[in-house]
């Protein structure tokens, strides 16, 4: 049987119906666990248990009393959700027609018509068959269990010297720090195995592989330019993409809380190609050999650039270490930010920027001279064997 309890929330007014649908609900099986419902008469007390972050799952009348447009008192719910966490709803209402503009991938909307109960029940499986209240309690559980680990088996053992840091940001960045590396590749797969199990297509993938969506920040979390920040400069029709090559670090504009001046007036940037509208991949759209295709892929492999992959509204982008330009940061600034490379990718382009400008040319050493010595026939007598 399992053993893991999925809590959901109903918030009903009328007693008849709201116990209805915790009977309806009440140990069910879903995912893997059991269904356990706290139902609850009015709204403010499912806010309490709601500001806990304890629900999985909230069943919600978006109506006190007779239903009417003008007292949807559940649209106070789902703002203040909304406004300070995340937890998806169902909403089960007499009048679903008055609040259809509340429906999204997590708020879904149920009518308490004929079949109510049973299409109630269809809406909360698919919200776990998308694993949408997994993915939130694995992560909240993830966090709490990384901040317990932190503060009891380190910070404790080492008072000595974080003490006198306890009342300082300082402290607040270390904790931050360490709930950050939490969630590195390895923290990653721990939490992954937790939400989608063991012998699944997310694990048999292996950490060596990722969805082009994983090397991007989407939305950006920073307004100042960051290292690589994918940026749009609207021109007329056109639509040009740079990718920002510059130190983070020189283009902030607040530190510690206070508005602080950059470091540098301009940041180093490359403009980055559709790969549709390379000249190699039209070549092969117009032919496709197998020579034309390998010169398209020899171009995204080259030195000279970084290949980002589509994802969302980015398309397949080719960003080249020979299309630089100095960009005023005011400039930067103003430009639309797409996304934000994540963590190593954003590092790898700059490293990878870096090793292509320090490139030192050779001339090549005459192997045959090296390879006459080291395969010449042994000497003596052996040389007849």
């Amino acid at each position: 049987m399992p053993d893991r309890r999925w809590n959901i929330i109903v918030v009903e007014d009328e007693e008849t119906i709201r116990n209805q649908v915790k009977e309806f609900l009440e140990g069910e099986e879903v995912a893997g666990g059991t269904i356990s419902v706290s139902a609850y008469a009015d709204f403010a007390s499912a806010q309490n248990l709601l500001a806990e972050h304890k629900a999985d799952l909230v069943v919600l009348d978006m109506f006190l009393g007779a239903p009417a447009a003008s007292h949807a008192d559940g649209m106070r719910v789902l703002d203040q959700v909304k406004a300070s966490g995340f937890v998806p709803f169902v909403v089960y209402t007499a009048k679903p027609e008055a609040v259809v503009d509340v429906v999204s991938p997590f708020v879904r909307l149920v009518g308490k018509g004929d079949g109510g109960l049973d299409r109630l029940r269809a809406e909360i499986d698919e919200m776990f068959r998308l694993r949408i209240p997994q993915i939130h309690r694995g992560i909240a559980d993830h966090l709490d269990r990384a901040l317990a680990d932190y503060m009891w088996n380190f910070v404790v053992p080492h008072w000595a010297e974080l003490g006198p840091l306890a009342d300082k940001p300082e402290f607040v960045r270390l904790l931050l720090q360490r709930l950050a590396a939490s969630l590195t590749h390895s923290g990653l797969e721990v939490l992954t195995r937790e939400i989608f199990g063991t012998g699944t297509l997310a694990e048999l993938a292996g950490p060596d592989r990722i969805h082009p969506a994983e090397m991007y920040i989407k939305p950006a979390v920073s307004r100042d330019p960051l290292l690589g920040d994918l940026r749009v400069r609207h021109l007329g029709e056109q639509d040009e993409h740079v990718v920002v090559l510059w130190p983070s670090c020189d283009m902030v504009s607040m530190r510690d809380g206070k508005l602080a001046t950059p470091k540098t007036t301009h940041a180093l940037c490359a403009r980055a190609v559709n790969v549709r509208e390379m000249p190699e991949f039209q070549a092969w759209k117009t032919s496709p050999s197998n020579n034309a295709r390998e010169r398209v892929q020899k171009r995204l492999g080259s030195e000279r650039a970084y290949f980002l992959p589509a994802a969302w509204d980015i398309p397949d982008l080719l960003v080249d270490f020979h299309a630089l330009e100095h960009i005023p940061l005011a400039q930067l600034q103003a430009m639309e930010v797409v996304a934000t490379l994540a963590s190593p990718y954003a590092e790898a382009l700059g490293t990878k920027f870096l090793r292509h400008l320090g490139r030192l040319g050779t001339p090549d050493l005459d192997m045959g001279i090296v390879e006459g010595r080291l395969f010449a026939p042994p000497a003596g007598p052996a040389a007849a064997i």
